[in-house]
C-alpha cells in the first residue's frame, strides 16, 4: 500500500514516519486528520488506538509528532522537530553545544521524558538497561530541575569531559574560570553566577576530580579577597 502526501510517494508508513520530524507543523495536523486515522485503522487497529489516545492529550506539535512517529516506526534513530541524530552520543553533544543556555526543542526531551520513551519503543531499554536506568533517574530529576537534568543528560550521553560555554570549549573548570575572570570587572557577580550554574553542576557530577577544588577556591576568593584571585590568574597566565 502506497501513500501520496504533499506530492511525495511513500511505499509504507515506516518511510512516512522517518520524514515527519522535518515538518512538525504539517504532520501534527495530518496525524490528527480523519484521512490519516482511517488509514491507520485499516492497517493496524492497535496503533490506531494508541494514536487516538495521544490525540486527546495536550502536547506541543513536535512532541505529538514524535510520539506518533515512533508508534508508526519504533526503530528509527532519535528524531525531533528538525533534529536527527545517528546515535545517543551525538544527541548528548547537541545538548551541550548550547551551554550555559539551552535549546528549547531539546529541552522538551527532558520535560516530556522523550528519551526513555524512545528507548522503550526501540527496545534499547532492554539491551542497555544500565543506561536506561540512568536516563530515568535524570528525567525524574527534571521534574524539579529541568535545566540541571538537561545538562546531566548531555554529559551522560556524550561522555564529554570538557565544558562548552557560549560556543567556546574549555578543557576544565579552572581553564574556563581563567578566561572568564581575566577580563571581567564585576567578579563577584560572575562568581555568583558560576557557583549556581546548572552546566557546571552537571559537569562536576560526571567529572568530580577535574579541578573542582581549584574552582571552589576561585569562588571563595571572589567572595573574600579579589587580590588572591588576581594573584591566581597571574600565575595561571604564566603557565599558559
Amino acid at each position: 500500500m502506497s501513500y501520496i502526501i504533499r506530492d511525495k510517494k511513500y511505499d509504507n508508513l515506516y518511510q512516512l514516519a522517518k520524514d515527519a520530524y522535518k515538518d512538525t507543523t504539517f504532520f501534527a495536523t495530518y496525524f490528527k486528520s480523519e484521512e490519516f486515522l482511517q488509514i491507520i485503522n485499516k492497517v493496524n487497529k492497535e496503533k490506531h488506538e494508541k494514536i487516538l489516545k495521544l490525540k486527546l492529550m495536550i502536547l506541543p506539535d513536535d512532541v505529538f509528532v514524535f510520539r506518533v512517529s515512533y508508534i508508526l516506526n519504533p526503530y528509527m534513530s532519535f528524531r525531533l522537530n528538525g533534529f536527527c541524530f545517528k546515535d545517543y552520543k551525538s544527541l548528548g553533544e547537541a545538548i551541550l553545544a548550547y551551554g550555559p543556555d539551552y535549546n528549547g526543542t531539546l529541552m522538551e526531551i527532558i520535560r516530556y521524558q522523550l528519551l526513555s520513551k524512545h528507548m522503550t519503543t526501540s527496545k534499547i531499554s532492554k539491551t542497555d538497561h544500565a543506561l536506561f536506568k540512568q536516563v530515568l533517574e535524570i528525567e525524574h530529576l527534571g521534574e524539579n530541575d529541568s535545566l540541571l537534568a538537561y545538562f546531566m543528560l548531555g554529559y551522560l550521553l556524550s561522555k564529554k569531559d570538557t565544558i562548552i560555554y557560549h560556543r567556546h570549549e574549555y578543557k576544565d573548570i579552572c581553564n574556563l574560570c581563567y578566561y572568564l575572570f581575566r577580563d571581567e570587572q564585576d567578579l563577584c557577580t560572575l562568581g555568583n553566577s558560576l557557583s549556581h550554574s546548572s552546566l557546571l553542576k552537571a559537569y562536576g557530577y560526571f567529572h568530580p576530580n577535574k579541578n573542582l577544588n581549584e574552582y571552589f577556591h576561585l569562588i571563595k576568593s571572589l567572595e573574600n579577597n579579589e587580590m588572591h584571585l588576581n594573584d591566581f590568574l597571574k600565575q595561571k597566565e604564566k603557565q599558559s
